[in-house]
């Protein structure tokens, strides 16, 4: 009931097809994934993401959906995600930085395509020490386009290239940017 998978120190690993449900932290959480790989080996491909199942649970559901890991080359695609209310979301950043001790303060890039939503009104939820890439290679998450990104907001990313109106920033806790940036 704490997540339904928890994984550390992963090399070349893939969770095909997993479904997930009513878990009080997180679904799915990596930690730290594919850090000697630099292709698509370490990913979760397949799941369907259940935050709150009707009366199937309290009706907390999940806070989170996917926690994405401290490292790069971390990919998840095909994925269903379905009722993330009441403040939860689908996606966080950074696998256990809960505190400032924890990761070092860079940007990871985790890339993503054939994602779906359905009751999902915040997708992403940046997590410490907030600072993430997320490439979207086909536009499944972000909305704009192949090769767009999401990344938490900051005064410098106001550019031609991004978004971030107010529900810009409440969806996606940041801003979206097209493949010209």
């Amino acid at each position: 009931m704490r997540s339904g998978l928890i994984a550390e120190e992963l090399g070349d690993v893939r969770f095909n097809n997993f479904k997930v449900v009513d878990n009080l932290k997180a679904n799915m959480e990596i930690t730290s994934a594919g850090a000697f790989w630099e292709d698509d080996r370490t990913q979760i491909n397949g799941a369907l993401n259940i935050g709150a199942s009707r009366g199937n649970s309290d009706g907390t559901g999940a806070a989170k959906g996917i926690v994405t890991p401290r490292t790069e080359f971390f990919v998840v695609k095909n994925v269903r995600f379905h009722n993330f209310e009441g403040g939860s979301y689908a996606l966080g950043s950074c696998s256990h930085c809960e505190h400032g001790a924890a990761t070092d303060s860079g940007a990871r890039t985790v890339t993503f395509e054939g994602l779906e939503f359905y009751n999902v009104p915040i997708r992403i939820g940046y997590n410490a020490p907030r600072k993430a890439i997320y490439f979207d290679r086909d536009g499944s998450l972000t909305g704009q386009g192949p090769n767009s990104f999401a990344t938490p907001y900051e005064k410098h990313h106001e550019q031609p290239e991004c978004k971030f109106s107010s529900d810009i920033r409440k969806m996606f806790d940041g801003v979206v940017c097209d493949n010209r940036v």
